[in-house]
């Protein structure tokens, strides 16, 4: 629980004292969290779930009722408060693959290309559907940090695509993209 994530966060502030470790990052953890640890130590990084069908990460989540859970409306939520205090963000789970068949609100999504929006969207900018939401998560919050396995050489030149800014989106094209 509460008492044991704090006696964590204590002891890593240990480590990082003791020349141990010289960053501490975090991970599934909720904005009071992140909160609660910064009061305690400094947090280089988060990795949170992160993909189109769920964007917990962007909102403070009220607990849940009925089953289900609830966003707070006008709430900032961990990306956004790493984007707000220069911490990195690292995504996972962006793509989908097995995990997203049980996306709660997303039955039997199961990739990024269950999306017709992002493919057709993709399809018209010439890249990859995972290439079009590794540029938009990387437009859209700058603290972003991704991480992603490539065995092939084309994999990694999507990739300097993505970085260099050479797949960017007007203001609409966002606007679609949030709305997913």
């Amino acid at each position: 629980g509460e008492e044991e994530f704090g006696r964590l966060v204590r002891e890593a502030k240990e480590c990082k004292e003791e020349g141990l470790v010289e960053n501490i990052g975090l991970c599934n953890v909720r904005l009071d969290q992140l909160e609660f640890a910064r009061s305690i130590v400094e947090i280089a990084a988060v990795q949170n779930q992160w993909n189109l069908w769920n964007r917990e990460a962007e909102f403070e989540i009220d607990e849940e009722v009925g089953g289900k859970r609830k966003r707070k409306a006008g709430k900032r939520g961990v990306l956004r408060y790493c984007q707000e205090n220069g911490i990195v963000f690292f995504p996972y789970g962006m793509f989908g693959g097995v995990k997203a068949r049980y996306a709660e609100g997303r039955p039997g999504k199961v990739s990024v290309h269950d999306f017709k929006t992002v493919v057709d969207m993709a399809e018209e900018k010439g890249v990859s559907p995972h290439q079009l939401v590794m540029a938009y998560v990387r437009q859209k919050w700058n603290c972003v940090c991704l991480i992603v396995g490539c065995r092939k050489k084309e994999r990694i030149d999507e990739l300097v695509k993505i970085r260099d800014g050479l797949v960017l989106f007007t203001e609409g094209e966002m606007e679609v993209l949030d709305a997913i």
